[in-house]
């Protein structure tokens, strides 16, 4: 019978063990996911500040440039009934942007950031400009 018990007893002391081990390896199967979750979370943390960082930093010329196509966009606003054709205008358009990136150092972040330029889009899509007054209420004091 004392074998009997022994082996009783071995039983329930590998099962105490297999179950720690077990309780073990849940325990470090939520750390791991802690720890994922937590360097997940920094990731989308570092995003959103290099996303909002890249909306309030000002721009360069060429990143200004595309930012305002949607403000200066000419529809649905006043225009002139007569036109006439500018036989020369890609010539001069070259050189005049040639002379501005030739003088002009391209790589300085000296223009309206992103964010200001959104605003100002909302704010002008919402009126319609009939005359250079309306412009200049709906324009910053530092762009009159």
């Amino acid at each position: 019978m004392d074998g009997s018990r022994s082996v009783e007893e071995l039983t329930r002391l590998l099962r105490e063990v297999e179950q720690r081990a077990e309780k073990e390896q849940q325990r470090a199967e939520k750390e791991q996911q802690r720890a994922e979750e937590a360097e997940r979370k920094r990731l989308e943390e570092r995003q959103r500040a290099e996303a909002s960082e890249q909306q309030t930093q000002p721009t360069t010329l060429d990143e200004y440039m595309p930012l305002l196509c949607p403000i200066i966009n000419p529809r649905n606003k006043w225009c002139p009934t007569n036109l006439r054709p500018w036989p020369d205008f890609i010539q001069q358009h070259r050189i005049t942007f040639g002379t501005l990136y030739d003088t002009f150092p391209t790589d300085m972040r000296v223009f309206e950031n992103r964010a200001f330029l959104a605003g100002l889009g909302n704010r002008i899509s919402k009126h319609r400009i009939v005359d250079e007054k309306t412009l200049e209420y709906l324009l910053p004091a530092q762009q009159r």
